[in-house]
């Protein structure tokens, strides 16, 4: 791309209406709903995205404005990279809500996320992001013994989750980013991770993946 004011504006126009197209396909009628809190954090993440190429629209569709060749060059690359934090937010929502499938995670981690909408306006009845409440949902904290481990040719990360009331959740994410989550909780952190090598080593393939068919090393 020639890095003109107009064709930086058109992208992050674009850019734009990618996220908040994204977030409108998400929620669908609600202004409102409950999510998983990697899942909140992301949505939360995609709307300060949203902002920053919409005020970037608003800023070089103002031809008063001086646009410099090289901030331009400069400003495209940042782009860009905004472009490559905006995917892998939007992949981290999709995956977050299929782990979410899992009743104990949504009976339990969950926080009110409410839909943005452009240049901060309020839709009839609606908040912005900005409203939200952090502080609301229980209280949920991953272990120092989360970890990636490698067993029979097979890499996947672990995630072990304390719930304040009680028990430690065992959440095993391939290298699809397929997740992997027991349905009871586990007494102690330890007893979550020792299960967790048991099943990679005894039932290898159920986490290999597009991997299961080339040869375990």
């Amino acid at each position: 791309m020639t890095p003109t004011r107009q064709a930086l504006h058109d992208l992050a126009v674009l850019r734009a209406q990618e996220i908040e197209a994204f977030v409108d396909g998400l929620f669908g009628p609600e202004d409102e709903m409950m999510m998983p809190s990697k899942m909140h954090e992301a949505v939360q993440a995609l709307g300060e995205l949203f902002a920053m190429f919409d005020g970037t629209a608003g800023v070089l569709a103002d031809e008063e404005k001086p646009a410099p060749a090289q901030e331009l060059k400069s400003l495209l690359r940042n782009l860009q990279q905004l472009t490559i934090i905006a995917d892998e937010l939007i992949n981290r929502v999709v995956q977050s809500g299929k782990r979410s499938r899992s009743h104990w995670l949504e009976a339990t981690d969950t926080l009110p996320s409410k839909r943005f909408t452009p240049s901060g306006r309020k839709k009839p009845g609606g908040t912005d992001m900005s409203d939200i409440d952090n502080d609301q949902g229980p209280e949920f904290i991953a272990s120092p013994l989360s970890q990636n481990i490698m067993r029979n040719g097979v890499s996947v990360r672990v995630e072990i989750y304390a719930h304040s009331e009680g028990g430690w959740i065992l959440e095993v994410v391939d290298s699809d980013q397929t997740s992997h989550v027991w349905d009871e909780p586990f007494e102690t952190e330890q007893q979550a991770l020792a299960e967790a090598i048991r099943a990679l080593d005894e039932e290898t393939l159920d986490f290999a993946g597009s991997a299961a068919n080339r040869p375990l090393s």
